[in-house]
């Protein structure tokens, strides 16, 4: 896998991908680790800092990878999926201006004062999925990140805006 062979975050191998009745399956190591989520209230302050550390560097790494094809796209070259698409029918785009042009549409569509889209943004490696379901932390405090089914290369604030949506608001 590309983030496997690109950066040092732990990612289960991958050992077989099959495509069965229109869907892809893919079928990976499995991590013998309970996520984030099922051990956050159990776990002291040392170690919820040092998950914290792990899945932020681990953010650094993935939008710090070079997108060797300068399209925006998912890894598997098909439809775009994820919280920014919905159930619309999206790409794969041809360039950065056409996933733009289609973002600002969406806007045109349901908020008349919003702000546009731009290019100013580079295409950026992303997951879109950073919940604690997704992150485990296993025996020996290594961070391991699953669930890349949305994964692909897009503007930066993708996954900001993903990670941004999943944080509890917090009470004063």
């Amino acid at each position: 896998m590309f983030v496997r062979e690109h950066t040092s975050i732990c990612v289960p191998l991958v050992h077989l991908v099959f495509k069965q009745n229109g869907c892809m399956y893919i079928v990976m190591q499995h991590i013998d680790a309970p996520t984030l989520e099922q051990q956050w209230d159990n776990l002291d302050e040392d170690m919820r800092a040092t998950s914290a550390s792990q899945s932020g560097e681990a953010l650094r790494q993935l939008l710090a990878l070079e997108n060797p094809t300068s399209r925006p796209r998912p890894l598997n070259n098909t439809k775009c999926c994820g919280p920014w698409f919905a159930m619309y029918d999206a790409g794969p785009f041809e360039n950065h201006s056409s996933l733009v042009h289609w973002l600002n549409h969406k806007i045109e569509a349901t908020a008349k004062h919003a702000e546009k889209f731009t290019e100013n943004y580079r295409l950026v490696f992303t997951h879109q999925d950073l919940a604690l379901r997704n992150l485990m932390l296993d025996k020996k405090a290594q961070l391991w990140i699953i669930d890349w089914e949305l994964a692909g290369w897009y503007p930066a604030y993708f996954e900001y805006a993903c990670v941004a949506s999943m944080v509890p608001t917090v009470p004063d």
